[in-house]
């Protein structure tokens, strides 16, 4: 969380599968060159619902809640984030696995170490919903 964050709300994002020519910084988009299959149309519409999700919560949350969008692949920032938020929200060990283990998954919508929602089985409106009750309750 940043300096003036009370809350954060983390969003997973789906994992951009990395094949040869794709890295972080540029990734493969469209059909190959042995035909007409659109190999990552799958992963772009993930990360496409993501950004509308994204783009709902910025819009109609304060200022003072931090919004993030995580690559999973980062487990060296992404796990020990989940297990210190998990922990502080909870007290309890069960609880924090449970945390680590759903809060990887691609679309995974954590609000301060509770899993609310799954961003890509879920609209916007309602994922937007979802978060503002559960910083309600915190």
């Amino acid at each position: 969380m940043n300096e003036r964050s009370r809350h954060r709300v983390l969003l997973i994002r789906a994992w951009d599968h990395q094949t040869t020519g794709a890295s972080c910084c540029g990734r493969l988009d469209g059909g190959g060159e042995f035909g007409d299959a659109a190999d990552f149309a799958p992963t772009r519409a993930d990360m496409t619902t993501m950004g509308v999700v994204y783009r709902s919560l910025k819009a109609s949350l304060a200022a003072e809640v931090d919004v993030q969008v995580v690559d999973p692949r980062n487990t060296t920032w992404l796990v020990p984030t989940l297990v210190r938020d998990a922990w502080r929200a909870e007290h309890q060990a069960g609880h924090v696995w449970k945390t680590v283990r759903r809060g990887t998954d691609p679309g995974a919508v954590v609000v301060d170490g509770r899993v609310v929602a799954n961003g890509l089985r879920t609209d916007a409106e309602t994922v937007t919903q979802i978060v503002r009750s559960a910083l309600a309750a915190a």
